[in-house]
């Protein structure tokens, strides 16, 4: 439980009702409770303040705030709805309420808000948030269609998951798993085994304990001759921003752990943070792989990886090297877990266009050449935050953790661990250029739709991808037949198949593309427009619904239309403005 305070929730029901405690009082207490990294209480009570003084918007922005952080999205909606759409004084409410409408799950209206949100926007025109917007848009898109696209797969909480944090499982092998909680107040590692049918209750593992802090987020390397682990300083909430963490290893000699050591200081410098590490074994070497705030990243918390020889008796890893631009972005990736026989890296990442908070990606490569990676699919993913996925070693199921809710645990505040069938995910890339026929120069701002065709020829679409500058890779899963169509404006759409024979782990296969003028009925025929809003939109425009537009106020509506002229002329039938990265 994230530092439920019953004792301050008292206090407020029972001294406001009696006009006892004084708003502003309870606003001191709530900015202590911020300072402390308490975000749960902090939302109580400025909330509670905000409730007797309504003229108080600032106390609403921060009890917004402050639940947003804590992840508790419904309350967060609840303080930032009746601010939202006052730009000049409160310009980032209007962004934190579309990201918690798109942690619940209601896509189309998160869509729309963002698009308000940019719309209105009065700051800098270049502004990094607003590339973060059009990331969020994307995200939006993405989730719309995979919704209708969700693989049939058994997402189970497994049974000794409780009121408070189960996050980072490690499985040791098909039916021992170790993960982190804070059930006991201080984040530690336990142990769980799957017997009779269930899993056990967990006990403390018998493993080396660092120095006092949060231990959490323990990984053996795959000869299970070391373990690794983190260890945050205790004077802050362990999953708070500015919590500190650094990663200590012991190795297994005669039979017995050795006491930990911190690693080298060069892998957590000073005022920065190390956490999340992962372990694989390639080419004579251990890899270790883990997040952190080094300078020379991409912006916030990015994978790192350094490597020793095997075997080596000593913690001397190799100086950090940054896993790229293709893999971190500027916002955050984390928990990094390296499949050597797949030699494919899962993490999770908030920078990538997502369904919400963190999702669970994959990319083949090795060292700071990546694929694009590729989203895993729902109900992997979710809208809220997924992290720490593992596979069993010899086994066909992974673990992952996210704070989704369940039937025991209705709360999205908390992290459980999850289990799920293995995703096949061994990748290969499909690249190519769009050229115009006549000129062979290359096309731009085109839409390419990628399908997967199954044996009895039915497709499904997989992605949408606007195409800026002519160029396109999309990394697929290998094993399957896809279907690659693209729309420019001026141009008769055209479509190509890739066969499942064509693709191998880690090739490449070109599909490039000679487009052809085309006139306006061309185009319109080939689309085929479902609906009268579907032949003028696409995106999230596309599916808003009209009773919804019936309830907007004038000034709204005036929003659709000016943005409905902006992306929408004919007889230029597809807008592309709802899928720019």
């Amino acid at each position: 439980m994230r530092f439920l305070v019953f004792t301050l929730c008292t206090l407020i029901s029972i001294s406001l009702s009696a006009q006892k405690v004084s708003p502003k009082k309870l606003v001191k207490v709530a900015e202590e409770f911020m300072a402390e990294g308490k975000f749960s209480d902090a939302g109580e009570a400025y909330g509670a303040a905000y409730d007797v003084k309504k003229d108080k918007e600032k106390w609403a922005y921060d009890a917004g705030y402050a639940h947003f952080r804590a992840r508790n999205y419904s309350k967060a909606l609840k303080y930032f709805r009746p601010i939202s759409k006052d730009n000049a004084q409160w310009p980032l409410a209007g962004f934190f309420y579309a990201k918690s409408l798109k942690a619940i799950g209601s896509f189309e209206k998160a869509a729309r808000s963002f698009r308000k949100f940019k719309n209105n926007w009065q700051g800098d025109p270049n502004h990094d948030l607003l590339g973060m917007v059009e990331n969020e848009i994307l995200g939006c898109e993405q989730a719309l269609t995979m919704e209708g696209a969700a693989m049939n797969m058994e997402i189970t909480p497994l049974d000794f998951n409780t009121e408070s944090e189960e996050f980072a499982p490690t499985p040791f092998s098909d039916d021992i798993i170790y993960f982190s909680t804070d059930s006991e107040g201080t984040v530690q590692i336990q142990r769980s085994q799957f017997t009779n049918g269930s899993w056990s209750v967990p006990i403390e593992a018998n493993l080396p304990q660092g120095p006092t802090g949060h231990t959490c987020q323990g990984v053996f390397n795959p000869d299970q001759t070391a373990f690794y682990f983190t260890v945050c300083m205790d004077d802050r909430p362990w999953e708070s921003r500015d919590a500190v963490c650094e990663i200590y290893g012991t190795m297994k000699q005669n039979g017995s752990w050795t006491s930990p050591e911190k690693l080298r200081d060069y892998i957590k410098m000073d005022g920065q943070t190390a956490t999340q590490p992962c372990v694989a074994h390639a080419d004579g070497m251990e890899y270790l792989y883990f997040t952190a705030d080094r300078e020379g990243g991409q912006g916030g918390m990015d994978i790192w990886f350094c490597n020793r020889e095997i075997g080596s008796e000593t913690f001397d890893f190799s100086f950090p090297e940054n896993a790229g631009p293709v893999v971190n972005t500027a916002g955050d990736e984390f928990s990094p877990f390296f499949d050597s026989e797949e030699k494919t890296l899962y993490f999770s990442s908030n920078g990538h266009p997502n369904l919400g908070g963190f999702d669970i990606f994959s990319s083949t490569g090795s060292g700071m050449k990546w694929m694009k990676p590729q989203q895993m699919p729902m109900p992997v993913n979710s809208s809220l935050d997924d992290y720490y996925y593992k596979k069993a070693p010899g086994s066909d199921v992974a673990f992952f953790a996210s704070n989704r809710p369940t039937i025991a645990w209705e709360r999205t505040t908390d992290d459980n661990v999850f289990q799920v069938g293995v995703v096949t995910n061994v990748l290969a890339q499909i690249s190519g250029d769009l050229f115009d026929q006549s000129s062979s120069k290359l096309v731009e701002n085109a839409t390419l739709m990628m399908h997967q065709v199954d044996e009895m020829g039915q497709s499904s679409l997989l992605t949408t991808e606007h195409v800026v500058d002519g160029t396109f890779e999309i990394p697929v899963r290998v094993g399957f037949n896809y279907m690659l169509e693209v729309v420019a404006e001026g141009y008769a759409a055209q479509s190509r198949e890739v066969k499942s024979d064509e693709l191998m782990q880690g090739t490449v296969v070109t599909a490039d593309f000679q487009l052809s003028p085309s006139s306006v009925a061309d185009v319109v025929t080939t689309m085929e427009p479902k609906n009268d809003i579907d032949a003028y939109t696409s995106g999230a425009l596309a599916d808003t619904k009209l009773e919804e537009i019936n309830e907007w106020n004038e000034e709204e509506v005036d929003t659709w239309v000016e943005k409905t002229k902006e992306t929408i002329s004919m007889p230029d039938v597809v807008s592309t403005e709802s899928v720019v990265s």
